[in-house]
């Protein structure tokens, strides 16, 4: 059984080997290495993880958010040890569906995880457009410079110019393909541009380079989500859990795709799992209220 760690800040307990809780994201330990995909680049260093996540509200039940992956340091750029400060990564948002089973909710949702292990100076302090007249820079000293390449693309959406940002990630694959990061971050510029179909493919090509990857999993079972494709986005978060069975909010995500298949018993056991793992979540409330009006529903 993997083992689980407890965090120090809200008491969630996770899967050990996080950098950061998935739920506040207070640092669990110091920095260290860590596999990486077999055939990607490296980063040249590996600071502590980070959770951003960037609101994107949808019509159902519940709701989601989306992060992405920070750059990574190259040997064009500088770079700090220390990241961005860290984000919540749930946001409060709620709405009907014609297809839900019970009324609206509002609850903390999980989102999409990040893969945070670097960035520049400009990037870390949020200075998006002198990071991406660097990267530039870069990029014009070493056209075939992947990293400048893939950090530009994730400037650029962070800066809110995902189209643009999209060229660049795909000249880093085009450069290696082999390479997770530039394909994880092309999945979630897709998904900030609400391409879901392209996101989903991009997800799932990131998985063939790295199919462990649990970060990854769960992304490509929101996308599915998202693109309504359910029957796949519960078949995602199921790897998902049983890659990282220590995190709840992943029992949150497949009780919303099982309400969508009008899986009422199913949702109920999967948000039943998430308070069981979670039993003090800030939302276990109205999770409670949504399991009672399910029962009454079915």
């Amino acid at each position: 059984m993997a083992q689980e760690i407890v965090c120090p800040a809200c008491g969630s307990k996770m899967k050990a080997g996080r950098r950061a809780c998935l739920r506040c994201g207070a640092p669990l330990m110091a920095a260290a290495e860590t596999a990486a995909p077999p055939g990607s680049t490296i980063w040249t260093f590996v600071p502590r993880w980070r959770l951003a996540s960037i609101a994107v509200g949808i019509a159902g039940p519940l709701a989601l958010a989306l992060v992405t992956a920070a750059p990574r340091a190259s040997e064009d750029a500088p770079h700090t040890s220390a990241p961005a400060p860290a984000a919540s990564l749930t946001s409060r948002a709620g709405g009907s569906d014609a297809g839900s089973p019970a009324g609206p909710i509002a609850v903390a949702q999980p989102g999409f995880l990040d893969a945070d292990r670097g960035g520049t100076a400009a990037y870390g302090r949020g200075d998006f457009e002198s990071a991406i007249a660097q990267y530039r820079a870069a990029i014009e000293r070493n056209p075939k410079n992947l990293d400048a390449l893939n950090n530009l693309g994730q400037a650029l959406v962070r800066a809110g110019r995902a189209a643009e940002g999209v060229p660049f990630f795909e000249r880093a694959i085009a450069l290696n393909a082999t390479d997770w990061a530039p394909r994880f971050n092309l999945a979630h510029a897709y998904g900030s541009l609400q391409d879901w179909p392209h996101a989903v493919t991009a997800y799932r090509a990131a998985l063939q380079v790295f199919p462990d990857d649990y970060v990854t999993s769960y992304n490509l079972g929101l996308a599915l989500h998202r693109a309504g494709q359910e029957e796949e986005a519960v078949d995602a978060f199921k790897k998902a859990i049983r890659l990282a069975p220590g995190e709840p909010s992943f029992h949150l995500s497949l009780g919303i795709s099982f309400e969508r298949l009008h899986r009422p018993a199913d949702a109920v056991q999967a948000y039943e799992d998430y308070l069981e793992m979670a039993p003090r979540a800030a939302d276990t409330d109205q999770v409670k209220t949504r399991i009672d009006s399910l029962r009454k529903s079915g």
